[in-house]
């Protein structure tokens, strides 16, 4: 029984000394021949750099329509995305108080007319009486105190005419303005778009002392604003004219393509900030990011891009065509400005180092300017044969060493 207790712990002592034998032979470096590597040829194709950002659609044209006048709403001529032609009535308010403004303003205007015409017949009067005490004063047969005091007579008469005229004018800007607020009471687009909000419910009294109440909002939908936010570190990069491209969220396979037209030249938060407070320079307000609006408009004709939605843009700052690209993992280390170190496969399957003209690079490929050959198999990655094709940098040190 010993014996064969000590038989079994040789035999475990044993397997275990075959199990690490076998990993030093997989783990030691000079056990492998050789490395395989991948390798790429140059290609021609296309690259571009380009700004990222994530930005906002908006509508090409927005408006707060309100009223312009206080009142009750008697109705609302339109529903939530209805379309609206300019000058469409979309609401009425209740005109009683200014229809009575209006006929008040119409007596008023006849009343001024009257006292101008009685004002202008007492003058003529007043005129008639003066030239007669002056034809009296010229025969003798008149007196001065008569001549006086048809002269003041007439003077008066003309300051009346001239009184009465000016409440006449008075009255004409009074009727023009209860007609006007008259007008007021009948709300109607100011554009051809489509409802997109109502703000205001049939019944409601609105109040227009300070400023105009919004009834509800009309956007123009044909036509789509994105507003992309430009990071400080990219924004010296863009400017306007350059191509745009952009996806939304809910079809990240299909593209739009626009022209940037606008960056702002302020960021958006002090763009937002109330002028009656100073802008802060402490340190809150220099270590939240700085971002800049870039503005570009995109059609709409299908009517798939909506307010609020979030964009995925790539503003391109850079671009060439047709030039000869290599992927970017092939580049082992940089040699100054527009050089780059990589690694060709000689004939005999040996790896040797080249510098090469670089051009542009956007992480994924690296345009090659100078120093291939289009027949050179450059290395991109390198591969122990034991571990059946790990891929490796070609820069990059062994695994765990």
């Amino acid at each position: 029984m010993a014996e064969q207790k000590r038989f079994r712990k040789r035999g475990r002592w044993a397997g275990a000394a075959v199990l690490l034998l076998l990993l030093a032979w997989w783990l030691w470096p000079g056990a492998d021949e050789g490395a395989s590597y991948v390798t790429a040829r140059m290609a021609r194709g296309d690259i571009q750099n380009e700004v990222l950002a994530s930005g906002i659609l908006e509508a090409s044209e927005q408006v707060s329509v309100g009223a312009q006048v206080s009142g009750r709403i008697e109705s609302l001529k339109v529903k939530l995305g209805d379309p609206v032609a300019n000058q469409q009535l979309v609401a009425q308010i209740d005109s009683l108080p200014q229809q009575n403004a209006v006929r008040k303003a119409t007596a008023a205007l006849e009343l001024a007319q009257a006292q101008v015409a009685a004002r202008n017949a007492r003058l003529s009067q007043a005129q008639r009486d003066y030239d007669r005490q002056q034809q009296l004063a010229r025969t003798g047969s008149g007196t001065r105190e008569g001549l006086d005091h048809a002269k003041s007579a007439l003077d008066v008469a003309q300051a009346e005419l001239v009184q009465a005229r000016a409440q006449l004018d008075q009255a004409r800007v009074d009727i023009d303005s209860a007609r006007v607020d008259l007008d007021y009471t009948r709300i109607t687009s100011p554009m051809d778009g489509v409802v997109v909000a109502i703000v205001a419910k049939e019944g409601q009294t609105v109040s227009a002392v300070q400023q105009a109440p919004t009834i509800i909002k009309v956007a123009a939908l044909d036509s789509m604003t994105v507003k992309a936010q430009i990071s400080e570190a990219d924004v010296v990069r863009v400017r306007p004219g350059m191509a745009v491209r952009f996806s939304i969220l809910g079809e990240p396979g299909r593209e739009y393509r626009a022209l940037l037209r606008a960056v702002e030249p302020a960021p958006e938060a002090l763009i937002m900030k109330d002028d009656s407070h100073a802008v802060t320079t402490g340190t809150s307000s220099t270590s939240a990011a700085v971002y800049y609006n870039g503005l570009f408009d995109v059609d709409n004709p299908e009517g798939a891009l909506r307010i609020g939605m979030t964009a995925k843009v790539g503003i391109v700052f850079e671009e060439a065509s047709d030039v000869w690209l290599l992927p970017s993992a092939a580049v082992v280390r940089r040699e100054g400005a527009g050089k780059a170190v990589v690694r060709v496969l000689d004939a005999k399957g040996t790896a040797e180092e080249k510098v090469v003209q670089v051009g542009m690079d956007n992480k994924a490929h690296v345009q090659i300017i100078d120093g291939l050959d289009e027949t050179d198999e450059v290395i991109v990655g390198e591969a122990a044969r034991k571990t059946g094709g790990g891929l490796k940098a070609p820069h990059g040190p062994p695994g765990g060493r």
